[in-house]
């Protein structure tokens, strides 16, 4: 099901916090950091 966050501000509050957690997360961090700059360094 499709959710519209501007209608939901619940949902991106709860979005915002999942990828917050995730990105604490160091297994993910270097996935995300992989994913985000594909550069590297």
């Amino acid at each position: 099901k499709v959710v519209n966050l501007k209608d939901c501000p619940q949902a991106q509050i709860e979005l915002e916090r999942e990828v917050k957690r995730i990105r604490a997360d160091p297994e993910y961090s270097s996935l995300f950091r992989a994913t985000t700059s594909p550069t590297g360094r």
